[in-house]
């Protein structure tokens, strides 16, 4: 270790630097939490990540070290969030979906959002990407495939974004202790 951690029954200290136990550990519960919602779409997940490090350094007191970590939270929050989307859109030509079943998806994904809670914002979004393409002429084989495959790019997309999550607290974690 670069420096001698001591814990006593309120803080860490470590170089001189006390963090309040409390407040790391109420941090990392909202970041759990946040981390679930890189799953369940009811959570903004890596915003609430986010925020959980923005206030444990305010509350804590703002340094350098503060300011590093923010960056690269950041940049962990932009890349995650973007690969989500970007993951989902990336398809090849044969098997991009029609600018109708998405919106389907998007309108049955809500519908579903208030009718099954929890998972039915996924549940409807998927129905509705392969009932839109069904109404495009495509046949059931099309259809499925084309959905399968957004299915299947929208979850690697959700594995970088939670891969993202688990990173920004680990850093978080790592500068809080050791800073």
């Amino acid at each position: 270790w670069p420096c001698a951690v001591t814990v006593t029954a309120r803080a860490l200290e470590c170089k001189g630097h006390t963090v309040d136990g409390w407040t790391i550990a109420l941090a990392v519960a909202v970041m759990l939490v946040g981390l679930a919602g890189t799953i369940l779409p009811v959570i903004p997940g890596l915003a609430v990540v986010w925020v959980a490090a923005l206030g444990a350094w305010l509350v804590d007191g703002w340094g350098g070290h503060a300011w590093v970590t923010m960056v690269v939270l950041t940049a962990l929050l932009v890349a995650g969030s973007a690969a989500k989307y970007v993951m989902a859109a990336r398809a090849p030509s044969e098997d991009a979906v029609s600018t109708r079943a998405r919106l389907l998806a998007a309108v049955l994904g809500i519908v579903g959002f208030f009718v099954v809670p929890v998972v039915g914002f996924l549940l409807g979004a998927v129905l509705g990407l392969y009932l839109g393409e069904r109404t495009t002429g495509a046949g059931h084989p099309d259809a499925g495939r084309r959905t399968a495959v957004v299915v299947k790019r929208f979850g690697m997309g959700m594995a970088i974004e939670s891969l993202a999550g688990v990173l920004m607290v680990a850093t978080f974690l790592l500068v809080a202790v050791l800073a």
